[in-house]
């Protein structure tokens, strides 16, 4: 037991005493030349990139969940089991659904815009 903790503390020591620069990440930037300007323009482009893939994939989630609802919607109301207050919490809850998706449309539309602005898209 006791040769594990002198062990342990030797390796300990070790660690303190050893350079920490064998342990750090080495960061290697590969366009040095390029302006901060520039470079945050490149970030924007990337970020809008991700942005508009992840929209796109939420607004199809949303669009088939809208779907499926109005078909349960439309079989529950023409079976007549409905109330009219059903009626109406299910026509807000759809009307919330196509709210979404034209608000992710529009921000899907700003991405692109931009990046065919800045030549990222064709």
């Amino acid at each position: 037991m006791k040769k594990i903790i002198v062990s342990l503390i030797l390796l300990g020591g070790l660690f303190l005493i050893a350079p920490a620069s064998t342990y750090a990440q080495e960061v290697i930037i590969e366009n040095s030349t390029l302006s901060k300007k520039e470079l945050k323009q490149l970030a924007k482009i990337e970020k809008a990139k991700d942005k508009l893939e992840k929209n796109q994939e939420k607004i199809e989630k949303l669009k088939e969940k809208y779907s499926k609802n109005l078909q349960k919607f439309q079989s529950k109301n023409s079976s007549g089991n409905l109330s009219p207050n059903d009626v109406e919490k299910m026509t807000k809850s759809l009307e919330k659904e196509t709210k979404k998706i034209e608000k992710l449309d529009k921000d899907i539309e700003k991405l692109k815009e931009f990046l065919t602005e800045s030549r990222e898209i064709d």
